[in-house]
């Protein structure tokens, strides 16, 4: 009879397989492997498994990291404040025009009028 008992602990001890408490895994950690597989994350504290739509999301920018960079204001009409044909470009084009004429013949500038 005691052998049998000695023999369960060992085994117990050895595998973690076996009746009782302390042989399997805790919450955390299985919780941890989860996070370490990409399963899952922590929200504030609390352990979240992904979604089926979340997986595709994380799915998609792996697929997306290093594809080519594509400017979304190209036609988005911001030129049309802020470029060359708004108020901030006639600004700098008028800038530009009276430094143009204040510069002198050895590339400096001159306080002599506009």
């Amino acid at each position: 009879m005691g052998f049998g008992k000695s023999l369960k602990k060992i085994v117990k001890k050895t595998t973690g397989i076996g009746g009782g408490s302390g042989g399997g895994m805790s919450a955390a950690q299985i919780q941890a492997q989860n996070i370490a597989a990409g399963l899952g994350r922590m929200v504030d504290g609390q352990y979240v498994a992904y979604t089926a739509d979340d997986k595709e999301h994380n799915t998609l920018a792996e697929e997306n990291r290093n594809s080519d960079y594509t400017d979304i204001s190209i036609g988005s009409q911001l030129a049309k404040y802020y470029g060359g044909g708004g108020l901030l470009g006639s600004f700098l084009k008028r800038r530009a025009g009276i430094d143009e004429r204040k510069k002198t013949l050895l590339g400096g500038f001159t306080t002599l009028g506009v």
